[in-house]
């Protein structure tokens, strides 16, 4: 039978650019999200392959951090009705942006938590982007990244007995097929690296220090409340503003903010990637304000005439032996008699 025939809808829950999520019951799967391609994409079949193709790659990723994917499916009829579908797990909790629209995270009460607390958010993203950029057969960009893509649940620490916040990343890959003519380059205006703005920047490759660039906006609004430029600004307003470094260090705009924050986010938005951290876990260490280990010089453990010197052999006493060979047939004569 077919995920369509088993199952049974719930409710409808959201709609955002290019698909619509609704929630279904299935025997197997229990509460499940379906995000479907949206009506007016159904007759571009690049985008439909692609919006699938992204999907299957998910099947086979199960990290803490990031929604899981179930099942890449078409509903009903392909060939009239031609509707791809992603099953994916159910999270109960709001995204980012809905709790941006009220000003502020839900849990935070203090003004001086709010770097502890986007911090601890930062750091379970960049958890899961070490593992899809790292730890896959090969790196899996998510190239969409921002506050609607980040969804937040309460739920028990199993290591703490205490409920606490738990981050998931949804929709990695998917961004590469919301325009047929660009998808390789696709992505949201507002949180695109500048690489990523194809009509600026020709075919520049992509790579883990563009979702970083997006990460270090998206950590730039929870700490502000704001993007930096206004809302009306144009997409070359935009390009301009990232490409020639003009975004405002976030400590000048929120002086609370502790100092290695404010850098941690500065350098994930430089305009060059090779200015950029290298890796997640760079950057992870960055915002937690450790540096990595020094490599161990020999110099200052060894005294330097000591360096080279080997341990000779231990050299055996002849005597001893053949005392001890005695001892041996002694003991053989002995037994025979």
């Amino acid at each position: 039978m077919s995920f369509e025939s088993e199952s049974i809808k719930i409710r409808h829950i959201n709609e955002g650019g290019m698909a619509t999520v609704d929630e279904y019951e299935h025997p197997r799967l229990g509460r499940v999200a379906v995000k479907f391609l949206k009506d007016d994409l159904l007759n571009e079949q690049l985008i439909s392959d692609l919006f699938l193709n992204e999907a299957c790659r998910m099947l086979s990723v199960r990290h803490p951090n990031i929604v899981e994917v179930y099942e890449a499916i078409y509903f009903g009829d392909r060939s009239s009705i031609n509707r791809p579908a992603i099953v994916m797990q159910m999270i109960e909790g709001p995204t980012l942006e809905d709790q941006l629209k009220h000003g502020r995270l839900p849990w935070i009460s203090e003004t001086d938590l709010l770097a502890q607390n986007v911090s601890q958010i930062a750091q379970q993203v960049l958890d899961a982007l070490v593992y899809t950029h790292t730890q896959m057969n090969e790196p899996l960009l998510h190239l969409d990244l921002k506050p609607s893509n980040i969804m937040i649940s309460w739920e028990l620490d199993q290591r703490t007995g205490v409920e606490a916040p738990i981050v998931r990343v949804l929709d990695f890959g998917i961004s590469q097929c919301q325009n047929a003519e660009s998808f390789i380059k696709g992505g949201t205006i507002e949180y695109m690296a500048p690489e990523q703005h194809g009509e600026f920047t020709g075919n520049d490759p992509l790579r883990p220090e563009t979702d970083l660039f997006a990460l270090g906006l998206t950590l730039y609004e929870l700490l502000t409340g704001e993007l930096p430029w206004d809302p009306e600004a144009s997409s070359a307003e935009i390009f301009e503003m990232k490409q020639q470094g003009q975004i405002p260090h976030v400590c000048t705009v929120n002086p609370l903010i502790p100092q290695h924050v404010g850098d941690t986010i500065a350098k994930a938005l430089h305009p060059d990637m090779k200015s950029r951290f290298s890796s997640s876990t760079e950057m992870a260490m960055a915002l937690k304000n450790e540096k990595p280990k020094p490599p161990v010089n020999i110099s200052e453990i060894v005294p330097k005439e000591e360096r080279h010197e080997t341990i000779a052999p231990v050299k055996r006493s002849k005597s001893r032996v053949w005392v001890g060979a005695m001892i041996v047939v002694l003991v053989i004569l002995l037994s025979d008699c």
